[in-house]
């Protein structure tokens, strides 16, 4: 099984958590293939279902990888790239996903 396909089913079902795993899973694929604005997406959304849910280590997991994007890219950068993706990282994350659909 895809993990698009994944992602899907997880939604579907109402799996918040495991929308977050996936959703993460997706970010760091996207960050390996030099996609700074889609993984950072992915991960911002994975961070807001995981507050959502109240799962404070899997919260604390995507600070991490937030700090270590903004630590790589610099603050000044970083500031700039979260202040453009944040307010539409879920249709940047909706455009991807039809894209590959």
């Amino acid at each position: 099984m895809n993990w698009l396909k994944q992602a899907k089913i997880k939604i579907e079902v109402g799996d918040r958590g495991g929308e977050g795993t996936t959703l993460h899973n997706i970010g760091m694929i996207f960050f390996a293939q030099r996609n700074i604005h889609a993984g950072l997406a992915c991960i911002l959304l994975a961070k807001r279902l995981y507050e959502q849910v109240e799962s404070s280590l899997d919260v604390d997991h995507e600070v991490g990888v937030l700090n270590s994007l903004r630590s790589s890219l610099g603050e000044k950068q970083f500031s700039e790239l979260l202040k453009n993706v944040e307010p539409q990282a879920q249709s940047i994350i909706d455009d991807v996903l039809h894209d590959l659909s």
